[in-house]
């Protein structure tokens, strides 16, 4: 774990946990900024300063950007939040960089959710073996139904990757809050990671967003935070995140 010792954008210092291996760094960190303060304003790409890292340069990865929007209609609270994953990469060792797209230009308070993996730039790797677990949900009621083909985790010593896809909420209740069991999920994962999906009202520059608890390999998503077009079988929901395992001590 480290913290970081500045950035461009007018965040505050920004907590960073992390899982290194001699050509990759799995980084974990929620970033909240205000999208209308002068120094956000004034950068072009989004900029981090950190603590030495052990890669020089990386590929490019995906980062998730998110802001909130409820809307009252006449007494109803419509959940409207949106999100969009924008490009992220090292640029050198004490460097992470974010894309900075014009669209989050005065949405007020934007959240960052890196939940990645950055691999060396121009390094070659040995190929290593891993095993995907299916990720299903194993409660006692079961009225989640995911994806058999695309919903897994692979689990390492430090991290983990998980891909979930939901294909749909059984009748009955998609107006309740969600909750699933992954057996396969390990007990240590305690994160919050974006839920994106299709929505109607996004237009062209963003998707629907919502945010899932990952806890105790429970996998929550209480109804507040699903939109109108959440319910039972729209949207093609999903996360994709890299996950580090403990790494959490002060």
């Amino acid at each position: 774990m480290f913290y970081s010792v500045g950035n461009n954008f007018g965040a505050g210092a920004i907590k960073f946990r992390e899982a290194r291996e001699s050509n990759f760094i799995v980084l974990n960190a929620t970033i909240k900024v205000d999208s209308r303060n002068a120094d956000y304003a004034a950068a072009e790409v989004l900029e981090i300063y950190v603590p030495d890292l052990n890669i020089a340069r990386s590929t490019e990865t995906g980062v998730v950007m998110y802001f909130e929007n409820f809307l009252d209609w006449y007494g109803t609270i419509y959940n409207n939040s949106s999100g969009v994953a924008v490009k992220s990469w090292i640029k050198d060792k004490n460097t992470i960089c974010i894309e900075k797209l014009p669209y989050f230009d005065n949405k007020e308070e934007v959240t960052i959710f890196i939940q990645s993996m950055y691999c060396q730039l121009g390094q070659g790797s040995n190929t290593v073996l891993v095993t995907k677990l299916p990720l299903t949900d194993a409660s006692a009621e079961g009225w989640l139904d995911f994806s058999s083909g695309d919903s897994l985790v692979v689990v390492e010593d430090d991290w983990i990757f998980m891909h979930v896809k939901l294909d749909r909420c059984q009748p009955g209740h998609a107006s309740q809050g969600w909750d699933a069991l992954f057996e396969n999920m390990p007990s240590d994962i305690s994160a919050v990671v974006p839920f994106l999906h299709t929505a109607y009202w996004n237009g062209e520059n963003f998707t629907g967003c919502a945010r899932v608890t990952i806890e105790d390999q429970h996998f929550s998503v209480p109804y507040t935070e699903r939109s109108n077009s959440l319910t039972n079988s729209n949207g093609d929901p999903f996360v994709f995140a890299f996950l580090v395992r403990g790494d959490d001590d002060e």
